[in-house]
């Protein structure tokens, strides 16, 4: 952390360098967005649908954080899409980039807070905005931006990143943390709400990093079984849709539809519930994959 701030020391931007700089001087937190193998399922869709010259200026990036960076578990850019969670780790203060909390509140209690300023949706525009202004960057900001920039797409995707519960049980100002204070039982097994969407209905892990390449070749396949799956149920408009608030919205609405879905707090998951949880999942992550593309081929094509 001490070689980041170095990094920082002679940059007056106050964009997102500066705000980054304060980041490094915080302490820690533990929350996950889309458990490991999501966000690099996203990425690695992505990487299907961008030119050979997108995924060189990606692998740019990955390779700089890789080998200059404190957490080197990222030896490409697929991987790199945990990356943020790695720093989330150890920098508490980037925590509120990684969801937005707008308010569920079916029982109408009073005094629900509005979502933060600081939230995934504002931090997705300024990582764009310094990747789409790169040259006034140096290479460490560009890399970081990069890195924070594909995850938060991934995090947006994901429906308890983009609503947080109010009610008798849960009230102001914390509500249910966004599922994390929500437990459900799966397998005869207690868990958060929360934790059970991040792995996609307990369908996937926290993925060890840096991947053998066995296990790059299984989840590029993974990947690919995905987007052909549920790549034919998105339309053009879904795919072409880069507007951020737009999607926390719509990530809002999903929630409310899927995975609060009248739910009581300790209840057992059902047979339907978990089928439409599962599916619901890995159509945002193929989604968010999509958009990524799209994004990526506008900043770097």
């Amino acid at each position: 952390l001490k070689l980041q701030f170095l990094y920082f020391i002679g940059n007056k931007n106050m964009d997102t360098s500066n705000m980054r700089l304060l980041a490094l001087l915080c302490g820690v937190t533990a929350a996950h967005g889309w458990w490991c193998e999501g966000h690099m399922l996203v990425a690695e869709i992505a990487s299907l649908h961008v030119t050979a010259d997108v995924n060189a200026k990606a692998a740019e990036y990955a390779n700089y954080i890789h080998f200059n960076g404190t957490f080197k578990k990222s030896p490409d850019w697929k991987q790199m899409a945990c990356w943020a969670d790695d720093m989330k780790g150890a920098i508490s203060l980037t925590a509120p980039w990684h969801f937005i909390d707008q308010p569920v509140n079916p029982e109408n209690v009073p005094n629900v807070p509005n979502p933060p300023v600081d939230n995934v949706v504002k931090a997705m525009e300024s990582e764009e905005r310094t990747l789409r202004e790169r040259s006034k960057y140096n290479i460490w900001e560009n890399s970081f931006s990069f890195a924070d920039f594909i995850h938060f797409v991934g995090d947006s995707h994901q429906p308890l990143h983009c609503a947080e519960l109010f009610s008798h049980l849960f009230p102001p100002p914390t509500g249910d943390m966004g599922g994390n204070l929500f437990i459900v039982v799966f397998n005869g097994t207690s868990t958060k709400l929360h934790s059970f969407w991040d792995s996609v209905g307990e369908l996937y892990q926290d993925q060890d990093r840096p991947m053998t390449p066995t296990e790059q070749q299984d989840f590029v396949a993974l990947a690919k079984s995905l987007d052909a799956e549920y790549g034919p149920q998105l339309t053009p408009q879904e795919i072409n849709n880069v507007n951020y608030t737009s999607w926390a919205v719509d990530s809002h609405s999903l929630a409310i539809k899927y995975a609060y879905a009248d739910l009581k707090n300790g209840s057992t998951l059902t047979p339907v519930y978990i089928n439409n949880a599962r599916n619901v999942a890995k159509r945002q992550i193929t989604l968010a994959g999509r958009r990524l593309a799209v994004l990526l081929q506008k900043l770097f094509g």
